[in-house]
C-alpha cells in the first residue's frame, strides 16, 4: 500500500505519494556533492566511474570526438556552456545522452563535433570540470547510447541509530524490490530552488512570452542566494533596469542574462535570445508536471494500490504531444488527462500551437508525444550504513528515472 507525501513543495510538481509504506528513516540528501554519486550504464552495460576508459568501446575514427565528461557541483547544460567557451565552438557541437543534476558528482559521455582530441585528455576547467579519455567515433552521443544510471547516495541525520537503522532499511529496500517507485519526475525537472518550470512552459505554450519571461526573471524563492532574491524583487518592483539587473547578476544565470538582455533591447520575444534547447525544456517541463498529476490521479481511481495498477493499466503511460492517439488508451487514463490539463486552461493541441518567431514567421513547437513507464523496480538496491550511522543506498535505474525518487522512499521527506 502506498503512503501519502505532504510536503507541499513535491504536491505543486504533482507528487502526492509514496510507493512504499510509511516506514522511513528521515535524514538529508545532497549534504555536499560527495553524498550523491550518478554514473552513466551505456548500452554495453559499462558502467563509468573514475578509471573508465572509451577507448575500444566503440567502432573508432570519424568526425566525432568523444569524452566522459566528469562535474561536480554543476549541471550538465551549464558545464556545455563553459566547455564550449573554453574550447570556442558552439555549445550546438555538444551532444549530451542526459542531462545530470548540479547538487552531486556525475560522469557521462558527451561528444564534440570536429573538435580535436589533442590535448584534451584530463582536463580540468574551473575546478568542477574534467574532461578525459578523448576518442573519435564515428557518430554523436545520442539518447540511444544510454542504458541508465548507476547512483551511489549517502543519507546523513537519519532518525534511528544502528540496528534500528538497518531493520528500517531492510523493510524498505524488500518494498522497492517488490512494487518499485512510482516513476515521477521530481524536482529537477522543475527547478530546484524555483521548480517553475512548468508554469513558464505553459505561459509559452499560450504565446505569453514576455509574461513567461517576467516569471522567469522575477520569480523569488526562500531557497534561492539571498543576493540574487533581492534582485529579483528590485527588478519586479522597477528599482533597477533590466540592463542594471543583467549585469548585476552572477555569470551562471545565463538565461537570466539572456532574456535581461532581451528586454533591454526591445526584443518582440525574448525568448529567442535564449538557446533553443533550453526553451524546449520549459516545454518538456509542461509534460513532466502533467505526467506526475496523471499518475498521482491514478493511484488514487485505483485505491492507492499498485497492485490494482498493474492488473489494470498498460505497462507505459502516454505523455501528452504532437502525435498522439488517445484511442489506443484505456478512457480512464485519457479522461484523467483531458482533465488534468483542462484544468490549467490547456489541451494537447496547445503543445503545437503555432507562435511568432524571429521575422514573422509562424512556427510550431515540436512536442511530440512519447510513452513511460509508471513503476520501475531498482536493480541491485543494496542499502546500509556507515560507521556514522549514515544510511548508504545504490542502485540503478532506467534513463529518465530519478535516483532522487528512490531516496525519498527511504526519507519519505522532500
Amino acid at each position: 500500500m502506498v503512503s501519502e507525501c505532504s510536503y507541499k513543495a513535491l504536491n505543486q510538481i504533482g507528487i502526492q505519494f509514496f510507493a512504499t509504506s510509511e516506514i522511513k528513516i528521515g535524514g538529508q540528501v545532497k549534504k555536499s556533492p560527495e553524498d550523491f554519486i550518478v554514473n552513466e550504464i551505456l548500452q554495453n552495460d559499462i558502467i563509468l566511474d573514475e578509471n573508465s576508459t572509451l577507448k575500444n568501446m566503440f567502432p573508432e575514427g570519424g568526425l566525432y570526438t568523444w569524452v566522459i565528461l566528469e562535474k561536480k557541483g554543476i549541471d550538465t547544460l551549464s558545464a556545455v556552456q563553459i566547455i564550449a567557451r573554453v574550447l570556442r565552438i558552439s555549445p550546438n557541437q555538444i551532444q549530451h545522452a542526459g542531462l545530470k543534476d548540479a547538487q552531486g558528482i556525475t560522469r557521462q559521455v558527451i561528444s564534440l563535433w570536429n573538435a580535436p582530441t589533442k590535448g584534451m585528455d584530463n582536463v580540468k576547467i574551473n575546478g568542477n570540470i574534467r574532461l578525459k579519455s578523448p576518442t573519435r567515433i564515428p557518430f554523436p552521443v545520442t539518447k540511444e547510447v544510454l542504458k541508465g544510471n548507476n547512483f551511489k547516495i549517502r543519507i546523513s541525520g537519519c532518525e534511528q541509530q544502528d540496528d534500528e537503522l538497518v531493520q528500517c532499511l531492510n523493510i524498505i529496500s524488500r518494498e522497492l524490490k517488490t512494487q518499485g517507485i512510482l516513476n515521477y519526475y521530481d524536482l529537477q525537472r522543475f527547478g530546484n530552488n524555483r521548480p517553475i518550470s512548468h508554469l513558464v512552459g505553459m505561459m509559452l505554450l499560450k504565446g505569453e512570452h514576455e509574461e513567461a519571461a517576467r516569471l522567469y526573471l522575477t520569480y523569488t524563492s526562500e531557497n534561492e542566494d539571498k543576493y540574487v532574491t533581492n534582485l529579483r524583487k528590485s527588478l519586479r518592483n522597477e528599482t533597477i533596469s533590466f540592463r542594471e539587473f543583467e549585469r548585476k547578476i552572477p555569470s551562471k544565470y545565463s538565461i537570466e542574462k539572456a532574456l535581461a538582455l532581451a528586454f533591454s533591447k526591445k526584443m518582440t520575444n525574448p525568448w529567442d535570445n535564449v538557446d533553443k534547447r533550453v526553451v524546449r525544456l520549459f516545454l518538456s517541463a509542461v509534460q513532466s508536471f502533467f505526467f506526475n498529476q496523471v499518475l498521482s490521479h491514478l493511484v488514487m481511481l485505483h485505491d492507492k494500490s499498485l497492485h490494482e495498477m498493474r492488473k489494470r493499466l498498460p505497462k507505459r503511460l502516454p505523455v501528452m504531444g504532437r502525435g498522439i492517439n488517445w484511442d489506443k488508451y484505456p478512457r480512464e487514463i485519457t479522461e484523467t488527462w483531458k482533465d488534468s490539463t483542462s484544468k490549467f486552461n490547456l489541451d494537447t493541441s496547445d503543445l503545437v500551437k503555432p507562435v511568432t518567431r524571429k521575422g514573422g514567421k509562424q512556427k510550431k513547437y515540436g512536442i511530440l508525444h512519447f510513452e513511460r513507464a509508471w513503476n520501475v523496480i531498482p536493480e541491485g538496491l543494496q542499502a546500509k550504513i556507515d560507521n556514522r550511522n549514515n544510511a548508504i543506498i545504490s542502485f540503478s535505474l532506467p534513463r529518465g528515472s530519478y535516483g532522487t525518487i528512490v531516496a525519498r522512499e527511504f526519507t519519505k521527506n522532500a
